[in-house]
């Protein structure tokens, strides 16, 4: 969902919480859903400092590509970690069970129309 999927091409986000892990590492094209729930946030400094219009992101399309490089318990996290900092500002530590974590993150000069799909998709 926006504004999450920009904040990560963008390389400010580095994790994203899951409830679900998976065994793959490796390059990854990442895809905005249509959903527009991250509105919400637009406000909080951590992001409004990054996405001036929420309105302009792309949605149901894929607007980058990162490298998933680990994907780490979050109860193994010791609380004051930089790590809970981030997620503190850019996620759903509450909600979730796993930090996947990103790097080498890339956004594309023009989003790509596609339908996207819970999970891990082939394109």
């Amino acid at each position: 969902m926006q504004p999450w999927a920009s904040l990560l091409v963008m390389g400010i986000k580095k994790m994203e919480t899951r409830n679900w892990t998976t065994a793959f590492r490796g390059e990854l094209l990442i895809h905005a859903s249509k959903s527009t729930a991250g509105k919400i946030f637009m406000t909080a400094p951590s992001i409004s400092q990054h996405i001036q219009n929420f309105s302009s992101l792309p949605r149901g399309a894929i607007i980058g590509q990162a490298t998933l490089k680990d994907i780490i318990r979050i109860s193994s996290i010791p609380e004051q970690e930089d790590i809970i900092l981030e997620e503190n500002a850019f996620g759903d530590r509450q909600q979730a069970k796993y930090h996947w974590l990103f790097e080498a993150a890339v956004l594309f000069d023009e989003p790509i129309p596609a339908t996207g799909k819970l999970g891990l998709w082939e394109w």
